[in-house]
């Protein structure tokens, strides 16, 4: 009965120890390389979002109108600037602006963080920058496939919808996997830290 629970707490101890050193490793991995690295693809993804904005898909009325295309009547006048899909499918355009706004400014949030002097070795910052970017890319993702149906002709649309679930069913599956794996991390780095506290002198 010893003889086996012996082994049960080594093995845990292996664990334990290859997930200390692989998993909550304090390696400096946010030097001033990762730093710049990070502030580029926050920078990139809000050029992005906001030119989206500026040129949403299917374009914008050249001129004020009251005739030209067939929502116009509905709304009694299209103006010059605003975006045509606004009118033509509004609920699927105010969902394209909401992940496009949602990626913006978790893009927004990350370079305000790179920007703050913030100890970005600090493992919670860490977590924060992890969490606001992979926002940012999702949103991204959500936003793309939006603009794809709402400019895509309907001979082809339901195939490109298929394709949209394929690419946010991989993407579900990519961020199932990190979570598992960050939340093994932060379970670990819980468990050594009341280890620490335990068996510090007092």
């Amino acid at each position: 009965m010893n003889m086996s629970s012996g082994k049960g707490e080594d093995r845990w101890s292996r664990l334990e120890r290859f997930c200390r050193t692989y998993l909550l490793d304090e390696g400096n991995w946010m030097e001033k390389k990762t730093r710049e690295q990070l502030m580029v693809a926050a920078t990139v993804i809000a050029t992005m979002t906001f030119q989206s904005v500026i040129s949403p898909p299917g374009g914008v009325w050249q001129g004020d109108t009251t005739e030209d295309g067939f929502t116009c009547p509905d709304y009694g006048f299209c103006e010059a600037g605003t975006a045509v899909v606004g009118y033509a499918w509004s609920p699927d355009f105010m969902k394209f602006i909401f992940f496009n706004s949602c990626s913006f400014f978790s893009s927004l949030c990350v370079m305000l963080l790179l920007m703050s002097g913030l100890p970005l070795e600090n493992r919670v910052v860490m977590w924060i920058l992890a969490i606001l970017m992979i926002a940012a890319a999702s949103c991204m993702l959500l936003t793309y496939m939006w603009a794809l149906g709402l400019v895509s002709p309907n001979h082809i649309y339901y195939r490109i919808r298929k394709l949209g679930y394929l690419l946010v069913g991989t993407w579900s599956l990519l961020l199932a996997l990190v979570a598992s794996v960050q939340l093994s991390r932060i379970a670990f780095w819980v468990k050594s830290r009341r280890k620490k506290s335990t068996n510090a002198p007092f």
